[in-house]
């Protein structure tokens, strides 16, 4: 992001950003429950946010998603998603926007793994 930095408020850790991400979003939905036998785990694959077009910035992510259940493997899938937003010349601008688009960025991955009904199925 043109020589600036954005930093995950989970341990510094964008791994960590996504995984709260995801459990906050289970929670909201009445899927997040302590004492279950299902565990989501996951690797973040890609993770980038450019800023360094003239009037457009990108944002791409990718992550693997793994649904076990009582230690058996019920899920195993690469989910990715990308974004673009109006970006500006002047970093001034386009810096604080592409900062804007991350959690815009994630939510956007996490909605295609929530359409996917592999994924659901296997959180019943």
């Amino acid at each position: 992001m043109r020589g600036s930095s954005l930093s995950s408020p989970y341990a510094n850790s964008y791994g960590q950003y996504l995984a709260e991400s995801l459990k906050q979003e289970l929670d909201l939905a009445g899927k997040l429950s302590p004492t279950s036998k299902v565990e989501v785990t996951g690797v973040l694959l890609e993770n980038d946010l450019d800023a360094s077009g003239f009037s457009t910035g990108t944002g791409r992510i990718k992550a693997r998603f793994i649904v076990t259940n009582a230690g058996v493997t019920q899920y195993d899938q690469i989910k990715s998603a990308g974004i673009k937003w109006d970006s500006s010349f002047m970093g001034n601008v386009a810096i604080p926007r592409a900062q804007q688009q991350y959690p815009k960025l994630v939510q956007t991955l996490l909605s295609k793994l929530f359409d996917d009904q592999s994924f659901l199925k296997t959180l019943k």
